[in-house]
């Protein structure tokens, strides 16, 4: 699941409601229910292919087209609903804070990946992997996107 997670840009609620039949891996596309404002959108988001692997070894463990991808335990499951939205952020908190000695949130793995993708390909392509609405909220997640910024000034010669 983290392994998809970071390197899809979608929200957790977004990808534990994903099913096999969702999932278009010759396309390397995936449907996502989103919310956008106050209403929730089907969306066509991208599998980059760094994270095909994950997604093919995901998609041979469904039995049924219906299966979600992401039950109990993150393995596929035929559910009437998706498992709860905060069982990775529980997961994250057991088996990564607490084996770590860290506080961190597993969406900093999000923000990481958000941010390579706007240095290598822009803040668009970033913002269109995250599906914001508003580039504004996509720049929240370039984390290192002053650093980058700062760099560049120092390389000002008038020389």
């Amino acid at each position: 699941y983290m392994q998809i997670f970071h390197m899809s840009g979608c929200r957790s609620t977004e990808l534990l409601s994903v099913k096999k039949q969702d999932v278009n891996l010759e396309k390397q596309e995936v449907i996502v229910l989103v919310k956008k404002r106050n209403s929730y959108v089907r969306e066509i988001r991208a599998i980059i292919s760094d994270a095909l692997p994950f997604w093919e070894k995901q998609v041979e463990k469904c039995l049924y087209d219906n299966d979600y991808l992401f039950g109990a335990g993150f393995s596929p499951e035929l559910r009437l609903n998706p498992v709860s939205s905060d069982l990775p952020g529980k997961y994250w908190s057991r088996y990564v804070n607490k084996v770590f000695s860290t506080d961190t949130t597993f969406y900093s793995l999000k923000h990481l990946f958000l941010d390579k993708v706007a240095e290598k390909h822009g803040i668009q392509s970033a913002q269109k992997m995250a599906g914001h609405l508003n580039g504004k909220t996509t720049e929240i997640y370039t984390i290192f996107k002053e650093k980058r910024e700062l760099e560049e000034l120092k390389k000002i010669s008038f020389k």
